[in-house]
């Protein structure tokens, strides 16, 4: 009888442990799981994430999220996405990064210029060989590479770190 008593139990306990989490707050978790955070930003930024019609940062910036990621970290995120827009867009508001198309980074920086207030260009780089990697992190300060990785936050954080202190 005992031992009935028992295999019962340890049946209810273990089939308890097997059903998901749905406590107050807990909606998106499920025992063994957890949900991916994304860091906060220790120093906020304002970022132009210019979407040039036809950059392959359109297709990669959806594959990575990243005007969400990047406002869920804290930064402030406008989205351009027409080509004759960006020399009003610039004059307009004060960013303090610009992130387009590896392809588009060079018309950009010449747009945005390299004043006291000029704000930095990112290029992001989607599907680029190692020599015009290397070559961009030679003329950028920051480079980033397109993928599902969110290093890339750590990296803007440290960017915007160094250009308050400028």
């Amino acid at each position: 009888m005992r031992v009935l008593a028992a295999c019962t139990l340890a049946s209810v306990l273990f089939g308890v442990a097997a059903v998901p989490a749905d406590a107050c707050g807990d909606k998106l978790l499920v025992i063994g799981r957890r949900v991916k955070r994304v860091p906060q930003a220790k120093h906020p930024a304002s970022v132009l994430l210019y979407l040039r019609p036809g950059s392959p940062l359109s297709t990669a910036a959806k594959e990575m999220s990243l005007e969400t990621t990047l406002r869920q970290a804290g930064h402030t995120v406008e989205v351009l996405d027409r080509a004759e827009g960006l020399p009003s867009q610039l004059a307009a508001r004060h960013y303090d990064f610009v992130l387009t198309g590896l392809p588009d980074a060079e018309p950009v920086a010449r747009e945005a210029g390299n004043g006291p207030g000029a704000p930095d260009v990112v290029p992001v780089a989607h599907e680029a060989d190692e020599d015009l990697l290397r070559a961009s992190r030679d003329t950028y300060p920051l480079v980033i590479e397109a993928g599902k990785s969110r290093s890339y936050l750590s990296a803007i954080d440290e960017a915007m770190r160094r250009r308050e202190k400028r």
